[in-house]
């Protein structure tokens, strides 16, 4: 038997009929180790467990933040993933180097050479090409099997046949925004960031999974030491790994990159060039805004600038001595501010770090998709052939008037819309008014219109006497009831 610690066998694969599968689905979870010395594994099939790492604690969603990627070296290719989950899977390397030599029996799955082969999938890259595929549906199938295309004369028109006709059919196929591209069967949990993979075994086999993993006897073994490192073991996937947010272990790793804004300190120039090396003091409130000290200019001494700072980060140089001069003095830069680690930290505060919101970037790419869509289309079809009644005098004594009505195909061209066009007639609330029935849309969301109406009326409203973000707030808060 070498290795293996009995002789069941599961054979369940996507290839079966629905009710074997269920069978061997079922033994397969059955047969899974679990109870009292094993630590615990992860299944993203169970209730919440599919929305880790793409859902926060307040249920907003999120993608990992490019700037705290790093680099594992793989077999074929670079992997990225988070930073602390690059430097946990590097001790754990290490470990399972030494271990494998004195603990574990030889197998060929387990003790097999570790190396990353699969990391962080990008998020924007995947919608993106969702988004492509949808358009040239769109524009090569839908319009002309619908002959919709003729309702198309200008930006409008496009806008209505899109939104109010052809995005209820594409939403139940693919979700428009990237918040719910996120939430739907599209995301992988590899574009977590949290994720790797140490072999290319099939998901839908779970002959593999249990005679190379579970039936394993370093099973256990192996469970415990990526458990030393903060991971948990995909249960339905057990070649990869799974960072645990909640893993003191995998903590003491994260906290090397928690680090927040110092309210007073020394600001240190963030580029290479010697020239324009030096520092200002600084002393900002509680939200992070304010003025750093005047400084020379290295280039020009006497030359005195400041930066502005809001939400702790610097934003924009100040002088008021440039302008007098006609002297442009140092040229745009910017700085670091001061920073310490953080004490203590829970979840959100990781997700807050590491993680931006989708929805804070959503109404924007709603409003540059559709825009992009529309002048694409123009540039492949510039006119578009409709039916036209024209009058036309008669000779005929039993015609009113004199006149008879005759259909004509008169040409309609096109114009794209430019930016100026673009900004003065559709302003950013129109956009944020979209995205809500969007999003309603994407969850398929029972909305009579006039509570609908009602909805977009105090949206609206919020928007005018506050700001954006408080009426993406109040979206964000009336769509959790449909999760």
């Amino acid at each position: 038997m070498g290795y293996k610690l009995n002789d069941n066998i599961v054979y369940g694969n996507n290839s079966l009929g629905s009710k074997e599968m269920f069978k061997q689905r079922t033994k397969y979870q059955e047969l899974y180790p679990s109870g009292s010395g094993f630590p615990g594994s992860f299944s993203f099939w169970e209730g919440n467990n599919l929305y880790y790492g793409r859902v926060d604690q307040q249920k907003r969603v999120i993608f990992p933040n490019e700037t705290y990627l790093k680099q594992i070296k793989g077999i074929q290719k670079t992997v990225f993933v988070l930073n602390f989950v690059a430097d946990a899977y590097r001790d754990f390397q290490e470990y399972m180097k030494i271990k494998i030599g004195r603990k574990f029996v030889e197998d060929n799955a387990i003790t097999k050479p570790w190396h990353a082969v699969k990391g962080w999938e990008n998020v924007h890259e995947a919608h993106h090409s969702a988004m492509t595929s949808a358009y040239t549906n769109f524009a090569g199938f839908y319009l002309n099997s619908t002959g919709k295309d003729k309702k198309i004369k200008d930006y409008d028109g496009f806008l209505k046949t899109f939104l109010n006709d052809y995005i209820s059919d594409l939403i139940s196929g693919i979700p428009f925004t990237k918040t719910g591209f996120i939430r739907s069967k599209y995301f992988t949990p590899m574009m977590s960031g949290l994720c790797i993979e140490t072999a290319t075994f099939d998901h839908g086999d779970d002959y593999e999974k249990y005679d190379k993993f579970v039936n394993n006897i370093n099973f256990k073994t192996y469970l415990l030491a990526a458990s030393k490192f903060g991971f948990m073991i995909d249960q339905n996937a057990p070649w990869r790994l799974i960072a645990n947010l909640e893993s003191d272990n995998m903590r003491s790793y994260i906290s090397k990159y928690m680090l927040q804004y110092s309210k007073q300190g020394s600001t240190t120039v963030n580029q290479t060039n010697l020239e324009t090396k030096h520092n200002h003091s600084y002393e900002l409130d509680e939200l992070g805004n304010g003025f750093t000290s005047y400084v020379d200019d290295p280039q020009d001494p006497g030359i005195l600038h400041r930066h502005k700072v809001e939400n702790f980060r610097v934003v924009k140089e100040e002088s008021v001595t440039y302008n007098k001069l006609n002297n442009v003095g140092i040229g745009p830069h910017a700085h670091f501010l001061s920073t310490e680690p953080v004490g203590s930290f829970n979840t959100d505060d990781i997700y807050n770090t590491f993680y931006i919101k989708a929805d804070e970037y959503d109404i924007d790419a709603i409003n540059v998709y559709l825009r992009q869509f529309y002048n694409t289309y123009v540039a492949a079809f510039p006119s578009v052939s409709v039916p036209k009644l024209v009058s036309c005098s008669s000779a005929s004594p039993f015609s009113d008037y004199g006149t008879t009505q005759k259909t004509k195909i008169a040409k309609v061209f096109r114009n794209p819309i430019g930016d100026k066009q673009h900004e003065e007639q559709y302003s950013e609330l129109f956009w944020t008014k979209i995205y809500f029935i969007v999003r309603l849309r994407e969850l398929n969301a029972s909305v009579s219109p006039a509570k609908l109406k009602k909805n977009l009326q105090k949206m609206s409203k919020i928007y005018n006497f506050v700001d954006k973000g408080a009426a993406l707030g109040y979206i964000n808060q009336y769509l959790k009831q449909f999760y």
